[in-house]
């Protein structure tokens, strides 16, 4: 849900309008890219493990 909410964003434009805004913004988009990395990861070796 949450890759979907950003998704929608970006496509239609929306935008922080304040520097602390966009600071704040840029610090949940990593944050959330290093999680859904990591989870990303974990799958693939699970899978990897069970064959």
């Amino acid at each position: 849900m949450n890759l979907a909410t950003q998704a929608v964003f970006i496509l239609r434009g929306i935008k922080p309008r304040t520097w602390i805004e966009k600071r704040s913004a840029r610090q949940s988009i990593l944050f959330s890219a290093a999680g859904w990395s990591v989870m990303l990861a974990v799958l693939v070796v699970a899978i990897l493990m069970l064959e």
